[in-house]
């Protein structure tokens, strides 16, 4: 087995569809093996630094759009229908004539677990140890403590000293 595989069949619920790798110039960084499903997208812009620590996989239908930064640390799991984006492609214009960026990072601590169908925005930081709940809405800063279960929409926290033991 490679240290880096795209596109394996790991869940029969989802047909095979491929996989997209799109990256026209950005960076993807690769520290150690990472392992990416199929049916998966993964999208790098022009300016994206992509980073995947060590260890990092992600089972089907992984949506990952990188315009801006974006890393993982070691040890991350991602499961089914997981969508990742440092950039949202707008800005919105203020009456002082100024506007918002687009774009923030999005960092992810080592060990963290993704239950599936969640959504990870632009300015999410976890901790190391961090367990995300299905279904949560992520946008923010989650370090307040580790090991932390955080979850919902919007994700806020749901209980302190737990975490999945790989």
């Amino acid at each position: 087995m490679g240290i880096i595989q795209l596109g394996f069949p790991t869940v029969l619920i989802y047909p095979s569809q491929g996989i997209i790798f799109e990256n026209p110039g950005g960076v993807c960084r690769f520290k150690g093996r990472c392992c990416i499903g199929n049916s998966s997208a993964v999208s790098i812009g022009e300016n994206g630094v992509l980073t995947f620590g060590k260890e990092f996989s992600a089972s089907a239908t992984l949506k990952l759009v990188c315009y801006h930064y974006t890393s993982f640390g070691d040890n991350v799991r991602v499961r089914w229908e997981n969508l990742f984006s440092d950039t949202d492609f707008h800005t919105l214009s203020r009456l002082n004539g100024k506007s918002t960026k687009g774009y923030r990072s999005i960092r992810i601590g080592n060990n963290n677990w993704f239950g599936c169908k969640s959504t990870i925005l632009k300015n999410t930081y976890t901790p190391n140890y961090c367990v995300i709940a299905s279904n949560s809405l992520l946008n923010n800063n989650y370090s307040y403590s580790n090991p932390i279960l955080i979850g919902g929409n919007p994700c806020a926290k749901i209980v302190e000293g737990l975490y999945r033991d790989y």
